[in-house]
């Protein structure tokens, strides 16, 4: 039987209709895999990306070849520029702002076939590394408000390269979905003064039902309100707004957790497309009464979503979405084959 269930982060409200297996595709796909001798990602292409923004030497033992572990560069083709001078004007009854961001990419490894649930901890560990230290970078920027970090794996994700990369777009302005969260998680505080995701990890643990894995600084679980089969959230047990501020041990975790994962939405839906999308406080303003409870009301986390799923019409006409998968279910069949992946290594 269906049901209606309203997200206590967003505000939406999401229809859970088991019976409804349209769009869902569990079938082997053929691999998504780009021309390595042409990808301006690869070692020995560096030429190809520009200038370099950031680099992480090779970790590796002596005699492996691989100059680098990651590199950060900017977009060949940015939506937003840094270069351009921040201006705002009204046209007619419409507003408008130059074209003021940035937009980079998180070369994640020299290996250009790697998957994420083919990444050890410790590598990935460089990645989220990599995120923290561009946001920190990126908001000593005033005329940026927001940065937004996503890693778009195989074609039904949304990505035209197969090598391993995340990218950062970063914009003047903070977008409606996260303003729309703000707001949500405000109100909540002004109404109970409690964190609205502090009080979703405690109902989360104390009921057990949708619950993949944790370990002693994370949660991972399928959310009530899944707008996507096998949607996972990974929530900071302790609060924090801004992911900026994570540490090196915080880091060391969260990796451990993502390639489990990882690893478990692999044998549980056939290597499926994934997207890993970071949700994070905005830039703080200057304005002194915008946002004042933000370091109390907004708590970071991670959305893990694989595509096996398309959207449908219902979806455009009603901003709602239609999940054929219980987060019940779907947490229950992640755990057992969290524990497949364990006896078979």
């Amino acid at each position: 039987m269906s049901d209606l269930r309203r997200d206590p982060v967003s505000g939406n409200w999401v229809v859970i209709s088991p019976g409804q297996e349209a769009g869902v595709k569990l079938a082997p796909h053929p691999p998504f895999s780009t021309d390595a001798d042409t990808c301006p990602f690869c070692p020995g292409h560096e030429s190809a990306t520009g200038h370099e923004i950031l680099r992480y030497p090779t970790r590796h033992p002596p005699g492996k070849e691989d100059p680098w572990d990651l590199r950060v560069v900017p977009n060949r083709r940015p939506v937003l520029r840094t270069e351009e001078t921040l201006e705002r004007e009204g046209v007619g009854m419409f507003d408008r702002i130059t074209g003021v961001g940035a937009h980079e990419i998180i070369i994640e490894s020299p290996d250009h076939d790697k998957r994420l649930f083919n990444f050890s901890p410790s590598q990935y560990e460089l990645v989220l590394s990599a995120w923290r230290h561009r946001i920190i970078d990126l908001f000593r920027d005033q005329r940026l408000r927001y940065v937004a970090l996503f890693r778009n794996e195989g074609r039904r994700a949304g990505a035209r390269i197969s090598h391993p990369h995340s990218q950062l777009i970063a914009t003047p302005i903070i977008p409606v979905g996260i303003r729309n969260l703000l707001s949500e998680a405000r109100e909540h505080y002004e109404n109970k003064e409690r964190c609205v995701f502090c009080d979703l990890l405690d109902h989360e643990r104390e009921e057990d039902l949708r619950v993949v894995t944790q370990n002693d600084g994370f949660l991972a679980f399928c959310p009530f309100a899944s707008h996507f089969p096998f949607e996972i959230w990974v929530v900071p047990i302790s609060h924090h707004h801004q992911f900026g501020a994570i540490t090196d041990e915080q880091i060391s975790l969260l990796s451990e957790i993502i390639v489990r994962l990882a690893k478990a939405l692999s044998l549980s839906l056939l290597e499926p497309d994934l997207n890993l999308v970071l949700k994070t406080a905005p830039n703080p303003s200057r304005k002194r009464k915008h946002w004042t409870t933000l370091e109390e009301d907004f708590h970071w986390h991670l959305e893990l979503i694989p595509r096996i799923s398309r959207p449908t019409g219902f979806e455009t006409a009603t901003g709602m979405f239609i999940n054929p998968t219980p987060p019940e279910e779907a947490a229950a069949h992640l755990r057992g084959s969290l524990i497949q992946n364990k006896d078979t290594q």
